[in-house]
């Protein structure tokens, strides 16, 4: 894979992500049953598995490309560690600690995006 690619997918995965957080923190949670919000965070966790896989067979050309490489897992890395402490505040009834985490992760991606 590529890391233009690797990267493409990153972003339509996590922008999935964030809208399915938005959604369950707006809602307080009342639209999805237990079983969805635990299938939807297992769903994430896989995904970002699969591109912190990918991106660890991804070879950098040049210096350049190493940084860009190393962004990229550092974001990837970002939404392991989101979908990590999400599942853990979702499964111990701490929903506040959910919210607050989730609107901190969306707060700082679009933060990125207006640079």
């Amino acid at each position: 894979m590529s890391l233009i690619s690797t990267y493409e997918k990153f972003a339509k995965i996590n922008t999935e992500f964030i809208a399915f957080i938005e959604k369950a923190i707006k809602e307080d949670f009342k639209n999805f049953t237990e079983e969805q919000m635990k299938m939807n965070l297992k769903i994430a966790l896989k995904n970002y598995e699969d591109l912190k896989f990918e991106s660890d067979e991804i070879v950098a050309a040049n210096d350049e490309e190493k940084n860009n490489l190393n962004d990229l897992k550092y974001l990837i890395m970002s939404g392991l560690f989101l979908v990590s402490d999400l599942n853990h505040f979702y499964n111990i009834n701490e929903y506040e600690r959910f919210k607050m985490r989730g609107i901190n992760y969306i707060n700082n991606s679009r933060r990125g995006k207006s640079f």
